[in-house]
């Protein structure tokens, strides 16, 4: 099994970062088996010379350039064209080249695709661009027998959002909620759901007086952020009846409150009966809380070695703090490598609905006869929108990786 790996990650790794070309010219057979283009001297391969396959920029206007590889016989001596798709329903990008690159094979330092950048200036959300390569009998399109390397995302983040770009998902995930009639009984376990489709609605879901089986249902609307006090009204949009105790408690439809940006807290004020003690009425104070919606049973990408990626991975919080989360995984599926990362989480950023993530310390382990240090240090960020971790993280005892480590950890579906 360990020869057997290390064969296997011993292959070539082709990295590079954005705005720096590679050429590669077919050489030999040798090569030409290796990237297994084809069958004839004529055939002509091309792809993205990186695994770092989606690309964030912002919507400012200006180009995006996206380095090829090209691989061309010494044979070929005539232009060579590359076809290629835009995916972009959100129109972010114009594309001048409508889809077709004409390249001479005496110019392949300049192998180059680019494309325009649309400033909208509409407040509406970030959109995913996806350029996919297109071959053919004599153009093969990605590396390898599974056409890897064919496309690659832009994510272009609009900068005309203001404040937030998506209000209600500030509040997507697990929540801390604050019983202010009854403090010491606020609830233990709380989640806000929303949808990028719909940044206007929120629903907030928590065990009433901390009792399990009183659970209350809010659905929220999300008003207009005033531009001077960065606030919105809430409106809870059906009555929700709780039991709990032997109250019978109603929290009534209607205006329920508002939204702070600035502290990125639901301010709930809800008109309610059934509970004379809480006064006209029942106040509640909500806030994010980042690392609990990564607590349990995790899904992990290993972005350099897919093929083997840690099969049990859970997340906890650091001594129930809200901004550190401790990652325990098997690296490289490896049962004799249990890794651990403790990450610190930084500041929501509600334009983005991401934040920072640090490498609280640094983490080794051995797999396979490699032996793996894992730095401290800022590795990434977290996607609230996504209810992804993208981390990189700087790393030494694996050449192949590059200079970072990079996985994607995720929150399985139904969790």
């Amino acid at each position: 099994m360990a020869k057997q790996k290390r064969k296997i990650m011993k292959k070539i790794s082709l990295k590079i970062t954005l705005g720096v070309l590679l050429l590669c010219i077919l050489f030999s057979s040798c090569e030409k088996s290796m990237f297994e283009i084809g069958s004839t001297q004529n055939t002509i391969a091309f792809f993205y010379p990186t695994d770092k396959l989606v690309t964030k920029v912002s919507e400012s206007g200006g180009t995006l350039e996206l380095p090829l590889m090209v691989i061309v016989p010494e044979t070929v001596t005539t232009p060579v064209q590359i076809n290629y798709t835009v995916q972009d329903d959100g129109n972010k990008v114009k594309d001048p080249n409508n889809g077709i690159l004409t390249i001479s094979p005496n110019d392949l330092s300049m192998t180059k695709l680019v494309l325009e950048i649309i400033d909208n200036e509409d407040r509406d959300q970030n959109s995913d661009v996806i350029i996919k390569l297109v071959g053919n009998d004599s153009f093969i399109a990605g590396r390898g027998p599974n056409h890897e390397y064919e496309s690659h995302t832009v994510t272009v983040l609009n900068d005309d959002v203001g404040d937030a770009a998506c209000p209600a998902l500030l509040w997507n995930g697990a929540l801390v909620v604050s019983d202010l009639d009854e403090p010491n009984y606020s609830p233990t376990k709380s989640t806000g759901v929303s949808q990028p489709s719909n940044c206007g609605e929120l629903t907030v879901s928590f065990n009433f007086w901390g009792d399990v089986e009183a659970i209350a249902s809010l659905k929220l609307q999300l008003g207009d952020v005033d531009p001077q006090t960065k606030q919105g009204a809430l409106t809870l949009l059906g009555d929700a009846a709780i039991s709990s105790w032997g109250y019978d408690i109603v929290f009534k439809a209607g205006t329920a409150g508002i939204y702070d940006l600035p502290t990125q807290t639901l301010k709930l004020r809800l008109e309610s009966t059934g509970y004379s003690s809480a006064g006209e009425t029942y106040d509640f104070d909500v806030v994010l809380d980042p690392v609990g919606s990564w607590a349990g049973n995790l899904a992990m990408t290993d972005d350099d070695e897919p093929g083997y990626s840690p099969t049990t991975v859970v997340g906890e919080k650091i001594d129930g703090t809200s901004n550190q989360l401790r990652l325990t995984f098997d690296f490289w599926a490896d049962n004799e490598a249990i890794t651990i990362f403790d990450l610190q989480f930084g500041e929501l950023d509600p334009t983005t609905n991401q934040g920072s993530i640090t490498l609280i310390s640094e983490a080794t382990t051995t797999s396979f006869g490699y032996d793996m240090v894992f730095k401290a240090g800022e590795c990434g960020f977290y996607d609230m929108a996504t209810k992804t971790i993208t981390l990189n993280i700087a790393s030494t005892g694996y050449s192949s990786a590059g200079e970072t480590y990079d996985f994607t950890v995720s929150i399985p579906d139904g969790l």
